[in-house]
């Protein structure tokens, strides 16, 4: 319901960092629905977790008033290519309860990277 705040637990965030830490170095981009207060706290929170994961971003978090696909709700993953990392990621969101969607686009994201787009809840 969108009245349910998308906060990961403690032991959610730790599992997470630990299953994306093999993929040190993993280039990501991260944004959110700039209005959306609840999406950009979820979005610095998996800032965090790729952070310490060694996760490497170009730049900060990205806010901008529409995401890339629309209106959507929930958490878009878009891969140029299915990889391993990509499917830890995928996985271990799903895992902690998070609506997640996965686009494989090889023209919206550079090669061997994966863009994290926070929408507003579901």
């Amino acid at each position: 319901p969108r009245s349910e705040r998308r906060v990961l637990s403690a032991a959610d965030v730790e599992r997470l960092i630990r299953s994306l830490s093999p993929f040190k170095g993993q280039k990501v981009s991260l944004a959110h629905i700039g209005a959306d207060g609840e999406a950009a706290q979820l979005a610095d929170q998996l800032d965090a977790i790729m952070h310490g994961a060694g996760w490497v971003q170009p730049g900060p978090v990205d806010s901008r008033g529409a995401g890339p696909r629309g209106n959507y709700s929930g958490i878009d993953l878009t891969v140029p290519e299915r990889t391993r990392a990509s499917d830890v990621l995928w996985n271990g969101l799903l895992a902690a309860g998070l609506d997640v969607t996965a686009h494989f686009d090889p023209s919206a994201v550079p090669h061997g990277a994966i863009s994290i787009f926070v929408y507003s809840r579901p």
